[in-house]
């Protein structure tokens, strides 16, 4: 069921709660899933100026965890200026803005795409319907986990929606374009992993010697764009050359 537009989040959605949770980190938690711009825009408010002590800032699916180093800063001293921070920056910065639009090249032909098969037969499409829906979709970046440069996207047509693999593959090569249960995802580095993979792309998710490491990040719109293996092959050599990048 579509959601009343003449209900707003702010009249009935509670605001999120806020607790330390050990002697190491706060949390701020909401009962609702508040949107990756509201996430984000969390993060920025707790990032900059920097909190003395604070190590890091974990964003998840409906929490901000705030990392601090105990020796450094006092817990009660942090939930403080977390409370403070979020309060100051109220509902007109709260709001559910993705930041950028990354473009994916992806080659969905064999063998990049072990699982494609088996996800149109289960949806009941044909290949190139399947390719076409998961390239027509525009996907926003909920949060990084699993490993470093793993973003978790959210915007699967339904018709995409599948399981996990029952036993998970002992390796998945890196640029894997993947989906499993309402998420699709992008696998960064070679790691077993048990998401369908349905293509690749031939771009670097994630290095270190790049600010910041990770080509997506929380709250980025991502698409994917279909290439072939002439193009994968023409991209991939560019980037080895040190020529690729977003497009």
């Amino acid at each position: 069921m579509a959601p009343d537009p003449s209900q707003s989040p702010s009249t009935t959605q509670r605001p999120p709660g806020i607790t330390v949770c050990g002697d190491r980190s706060v949390r701020i938690s909401f009962d609702h899933d508040p949107g990756a711009g509201v996430i984000e825009s969390v993060r920025n408010a707790l990032a900059s100026p920097p909190i003395p002590g604070v190590a890091d800032i974990v964003c998840a699916m409906k929490t901000v965890s705030v990392v601090f180093d105990p020796l450094e800063a006092d817990p009660s001293e942090v939930l403080g200026e977390v409370q403070r921070r979020l309060h100051r920056a109220g509902g007109a910065e709260l709001k559910d803005r993705p930041r950028r639009e990354v473009v994916l090249s992806v080659c969905y032909e064999p063998p990049f795409a072990p699982d494609l098969a088996s996800i149109a037969e289960r949806a009941g499409l044909g290949q190139s319907r399947l390719i076409d829906l998961h390239a027509g979709a525009v996907y926003t970046a909920r949060f990084l986990g699993f490993s470093p440069g793993f973003a978790y996207l959210e915007g699967l047509p339904e018709a995409l929606h599948a399981p996990r693999l029952a036993s998970p593959r002992t390796l998945i090569e890196p640029g894997s374009v993947a989906v499993a249960g309402f998420f699709s995802g992008v696998y960064p580095q070679a790691t077993p992993g048990g998401w369908r993979v349905i293509g690749r792309t031939p771009l670097r998710l994630f290095d270190t010697a790049c600010e910041p490491p990770s080509l997506i990040g929380p709250g980025d719109l991502v698409r994917f764009r279909p290439i072939d293996g002439a193009e994968f092959a023409r991209l991939l050599a560019e980037q080895g050359a040190g020529e690729g990048g977003l497009e």
